[in-house]
């Protein structure tokens, strides 16, 4: 017979002993009246139930075996390559546990940008929050670690593709930090603008309607960072035509911040948020640019 495994083995025994009680216990009843007939029915079936288990969990330890078996004879999987592939596409800006759903809403409704900026325990803060304008408050109340945050990020840049754009991000960033929020957020428009023209052509309109991420569960690895970094460009993108009634919009528009100047539209949060998409965009092209490189073995530059 197979040899059972420990835990079969103790079941086993558990069971024999209980049945091996019931089966003591019915020959005593057998010398008393036949009032205990009853019982000695009961514990007829109980008997039987044991002579089914006992071939059931036979039967089961013999599947068991054959299992750990097949098992040993597997090959090992090692994933040490797939988890370095799944970190070269995350984020690395984002907390261990992320809702992608939170994350998706966040890009494509809010406008906020979630790759390489905010810093990681920002951005967990941000994910809490219930609401576009809780999550602004908490980035405000972050400037100075947003800041530098993305000064490490710009600093990283250093593809020649952009070699003409990251001195005018740098600039961009520090009238920022030094108070002057109105030329840090036309700077970090005309950035940003610059960069995804020169990547996806002219055509707001259609390139605001392509970067929605309608699912974030069918993106492939390979493309997780440039899509989740460029969704906000959809809200981004938001035109005003003042001959059409409509009031303009609040947040970031490049078309209100390029071509309609308003003082109410260069605001702190308006500035935050262009320094911020201009970061992440920039850092994620490079990024992108150096995969695609190394795949057709050349290189170019912007402008």
């Amino acid at each position: 017979m197979v040899p059972l495994p420990p835990a079969v083995s103790a079941i086993a025994a558990r069971v024999s002993n209980l049945y091996g009680w019931a089966e003591r216990n019915r020959k005593i009843a057998n010398r008393f009246t036949p009032g205990f007939e009853a019982l000695q029915r009961d514990l007829a079936r109980r008997l039987a139930v044991k002579d089914t288990l006992d071939r059931v969990i036979t039967a089961q330890a013999q599947h068991i075996l054959a299992l750990e078996r097949i098992y040993a004879s597997l090959p090992k999987i090692d994933l040490t390559a797939i988890t370095a592939l799944i970190e070269r596409w995350m984020p690395p800006n984002w907390p261990p546990e992320v809702d992608d759903r939170a994350i998706q809403k966040i890009v494509n409704d809010d406008g906020i940008p979630v790759v390489w900026v905010p810093p990681r325990e920002v951005l967990a803060q941000v994910l809490t929050a219930g609401d576009r304008e809780t999550r602004v408050a908490i980035l405000l109340a972050n400037q100075s670690a947003l800041v530098e945050g993305c000064r490490e990020v710009l600093g990283e840049v250093e593809h020649p593709v952009y070699a003409g754009q990251v001195p005018l991000a740098t600039a961009a960033l520090d009238a920022f930090a030094n108070g002057h929020l109105e030329a840090a957020q036309a700077l970090a428009v005309a950035v940003t603008d610059t960069i995804v023209i020169h990547r996806h052509g002219r055509g707001y309109g259609r390139i605001a309607r392509d970067v929605v991420v309608a699912d974030i569960d069918d993106l492939r690895m390979a493309e997780f960072r440039v899509r989740l970094a460029m969704a906000p460009v959809a809200r981004f993108f938001t035109d005003y035509w003042p001959n059409r009634g409509k009031e303009p919009p609040t947040a970031l528009s490049r078309h209100v911040t390029v071509h309609f100047a308003h003082i109410d539209h260069y605001s702190r949060e308006n500035a935050l948020i262009a320094v911020l998409l201009m970061t992440s965009i920039l850092r994620t092209f490079q990024d992108h640019r150096e995969v695609e490189e190394e795949l057709s073995g050349s290189a170019e530059t912007v402008g």
